[in-house]
């Protein structure tokens, strides 16, 4: 209680009283988050004209002619959001010779500056500041863009079927947060949309997107140029996520009825972070997998939402979790993770069977139970610490020695092979013959 104290007082030190109202103003759930972001367009509230706006956001700089600027509706009680129409330009201009060198060869459609007529922005903290400080919004009935943009601007960030919002974007919304978080969504006089996105956890965290329709059933292409943030120095691939410094699983992996090998499993986390994090988190997993439920170590359920083909699992902590602290998490959850081929056993995500953090380069200690037929060979990363045979089922514990960055297992028909090299250290090779 002493350090969340502290980080209050820090929060309202940094960003003002508004970050804290933020915080306590964060959604109750991943749907009625969405939901809010999906009906951000307007009907009626603060608008204003726009004559020579200039927002700079890294290498990204918006030059606002004339037109009209629109407040979206709030999220979670904040502003967070901006529609424009008019005149003005965009300028991408890449920091490194070989981000610019990228930008000519992939994003030949968006050479830059160019010239722009709408935009829809979503941000975090400063901006509205900023926007107000140049621009006298005032309430009335609101003309400017069409609400198609909108939506056209949230699909653009994720999959519209398992509506797999940007993180980073959706964490900042969902938060209510300061998080430094700036997406442009840019209609330009001629060629498609561009999207400028600028996410402070990410390393390389200055973004610039195109899609182009592929004219198949895939949907878009995305030509991307990166670079790091001003400042940054040698980052990280990912900043501020939520970590996982232990997991206990407990895997079962049984026959079913047509001879292939069914799953469900229980992840115990212990979460943390380098920083302040939350209340809302999220973490990567299959995209096959259902979340049945999940727990805190007190026996409350917990509020977790993973959607259908979605590869993000989001959990509402119980409250901001202040550096130092550790919440323990237990997830019930199965799926459709294993395809046969005749006897070669296919794992179709052999990193994301267990939730993980989205900064991949995290180091966790592991402790792993799995439940298999007893007529297939078995192997896991760790230590064989026991097994034993009951009937048909094979349990065995497998742990690891140190923290690892990924944890991950195979079974199948294998046969045992034991290449000998002089002065090498004893190597067990499993074959599957029918897959090679």
């Amino acid at each position: 209680t002493h350090r969340f104290a502290v980080w209050l007082v820090l929060m309202a030190a940094v960003y003002g009283p508004d970050a804290l109202q933020g915080q306590s103003a964060a959604a109750a759930s991943w749907g009625e988050g969405y939901a809010e972001l999906k009906q951000m367009f307007p009907t009626t509230g603060r608008g204003g004209p726009v004559a020579g706006l200039v927002i700079q956001r890294e290498a990204g700089r918006f030059e606002f002619s004339t037109g009209t600027m629109v407040l979206l509706k709030p999220v979670a009680g904040r502003s967070m959001g901006a529609v424009f129409r008019g005149s003005g330009t965009f300028t991408f201009a890449p920091t490194s010779e070989m981000e610019r060198q990228q930008l000519t060869r992939r994003c030949c459609a968006c050479t830059l500056p160019s010239s722009l007529s709408e935009a829809v922005l979503f941000f975090s903290y400063s901006t509205l500041a900023e926007l107000e400080r140049q621009v006298r919004f005032e309430p009335g009935v609101i003309p400017g863009p069409a609400e198609s943009r909108l939506s056209q601007a949230i699909d653009s960030l994720g999959d519209a079927k398992d509506r797999s919002i940007e993180p980073d974007v959706m964490l900042d919304l969902l938060n209510a947060a300061p998080g430094g978080m700036f997406y442009a969504h840019i209609i330009p006089d001629r060629g498609n949309p561009v999207m400028f996105l600028v996410t402070p956890r990410a390393g390389e965290g200055v973004e610039l997107r195109e899609r182009e329709s592929t004219g198949l059933t895939s949907g878009y292409t995305t030509a991307t140029v990166k670079e790091k943030a001003a400042g940054s120095g040698a980052a990280p691939d990912r900043r501020g996520d939520a970590l996982v410094r232990h997991y206990a699983l407990d895997v079962s992996l049984p026959s079913t009825g047509s001879g292939d090998i069914g799953f469900s499993a229980t992840a115990k986390l212990w979460i943390s972070g380098e920083g302040a994090i939350g209340p809302w988190i999220v973490f990567s997993l299959f995209g096959k997998f259902t979340v049945d439920s999940a727990l805190w170590a007190n026996g409350s359920r917990a509020v977790v939402d993973k959607l259908k083909d979605s590869p993000y699992m989001w959990v509402r902590l119980p409250a901001v979790l202040p550096v130092g602290e550790v919440a323990q998490l237990t997830v019930f959850y199965h799926g459709d993770l294993i395809d046969r081929y005749g006897d070669f056993f296919y794992i179709k995500g052999s990193t994301a069977w267990y939730p993980r953090s989205l900064t991949g380069r995290s180091l966790a200690t592991f402790e792993m139970m799995y439940h298999y037929p007893s007529n297939y060979l078995f192997a896991s990363v760790g230590t064989l610490a026991d097994s034993s045979t009951t009937g048909r089922v094979t349990t065995s514990r497998w742990v690891t020695a140190r923290p690892i960055r990924n944890a991950s297992f195979n079974v199948g028909m294998f046969k045992p092979y034991q290449p000998i090299e002089p002065g090498a250290p004893p190597v067990t090779v499993l074959v599957s013959e029918s897959g090679h």
